[in-house]
């Protein structure tokens, strides 16, 4: 299991660079199985470029992340991700955009 002690300076860069996140988030509750640990952060894109600025962010703090849709497909591990977990809400990214993102 992941242990996500008091806030710090990773995650006052993601607010300030991103806005809301939230910290120690239940995957469970994105998952459609309902399995899973706590991510360390969750971001929410609601929009192409909320979505390419988590990736950007992410990359340049070295952070581990990934990026999730409707979570039918996943399965997270029960100890949880250590890094950002982008919840992509924006439905209209085309596959070739999603691939430039990557």
């Amino acid at each position: 299991m992941i242990f996500f002690s008091a806030k710090d300076e990773t995650e006052a860069i993601l607010k300030q660079k991103l806005g809301p996140i939230e910290r120690g988030f239940p995957l469970k509750k994105l998952s459609f199985v309902r399995l899973g640990g706590r991510a360390r952060y969750l971001f929410k894109a609601f929009n192409k470029k909320q979505l390419i600025k988590a990736v950007k962010i992410a990359r340049s703090l070295n952070l581990p992340h990934i990026v999730v849709g409707s979570a039918s497909n996943i399965l997270f591990l029960d100890e949880g991700f250590s890094g950002l977990v982008i919840v992509n809400r924006y439905n209209r990214l085309s596959s070739e955009e999603a691939v430039r993102v990557s």
